[in-house]
């Protein structure tokens, strides 16, 4: 997320959820990334997720990245834990 966000005046966290937010717009989904945060100040710089537009290039470098990620994830969309009770 650094090199997605190096280019642009952007949060790490922005490019983020601004990602999240293209992958709805790919799938016709409405989604609503939920982030959390312990801080006020961050909810601002969240808010600055909506209004950045990243390149295609930068939306390929992030779905890469994705795609490397490993572990437990669940094939059921309508999980509401795995194990966190």
């Amino acid at each position: 997320m650094r090199t997605g966000a190096a280019g642009r005046s952007a949060a790490p966290a922005q490019v983020a959820l601004a990602w999240l937010l293209e992958q709805g717009k790919r799938l016709g989904l409405a989604v609503v990334p939920i982030p959390g945060t312990r801080k006020t100040h961050r909810i601002d710089e969240n808010l600055g997720a909506l209004s950045l537009d990243l390149t295609r290039a930068q939306l390929e470098a992030l779905d890469q990245a994705a795609d490397a990620v490993v572990g437990s994830r669940s094939a059921d969309p309508s999980w509401v834990s795995q194990g966190r009770e």
